[in-house]
């Protein structure tokens, strides 16, 4: 909580990131280098587009596929990035308890999801979301919350000369 309340004084806006190996798994010939790679670039972007922006990766699932799950995707997105991104950068403890995500999902301005609990999470702290989907379940949980989708599908992640993710996390950063 340190992290974001000394970010939220700079008038920072706190942008909470999850993301996980399920997101590939069916797109044949996409890695877990290329997910990492995607993010890296496409948080490089949103950085040099609004510096104001600080980012808290949010690993969410312990359970390791392919021998990767959200924490060390989350590390090698961070080790990816260029050092003026990484300094507005902080990945949680992991794992994390369920009241700790509660407490940090609550004091951050909007996440970029990939995995549904934590997305019901945010949005019962008031936390906008975006999603990165893998499954048909999203688009019921934004209708449940009566809100705008705000989604993507993995394989739109990897469109080349694309920006759909840049784009969709812009959408989620103008709610807040």
């Amino acid at each position: 909580m340190e992290w974001i309340n000394a970010h939220k004084s700079q008038n920072k806006i706190v942008l909470g990131i999850n993301i996980h190996i399920l997101l590939v798994k069916k797109l044949e010939g996409i890695t877990a280098n290329d997910l990492v790679q995607v993010l890296a670039e496409t948080i490089t972007i949103l950085h040099e587009y609004n510096q104001q922006l600080s980012f808290i990766f949010l690993p969410h699932y312990r359970r390791k596929i392919n021998g990767f799950n959200d924490d060390i995707l989350s590390k090698k997105v961070i080790e990816s990035l260029p050092y003026e991104v990484v300094s507005s950068c902080f990945k949680i403890p992991f794992p994390c308890l369920a009241r700790e995500i509660k407490a940090i999902v609550k004091n951050i301005d909007c996440v970029l999801i990939g995995r549904m609990h934590l997305g019901i999470t945010c949005l019962g702290q008031g936390t906008p979301i975006a999603c990165i989907t893998y499954q048909g379940k999203f688009q019921g949980l934004y209708q449940y919350f009566n809100l705008e989708p705000l989604f993507i599908e993995p394989k739109k992640l990897f469109v080349p000369n694309q920006n759909e993710l840049v784009e969709l996390v812009n959408k989620l950063i103008d709610q807040t």
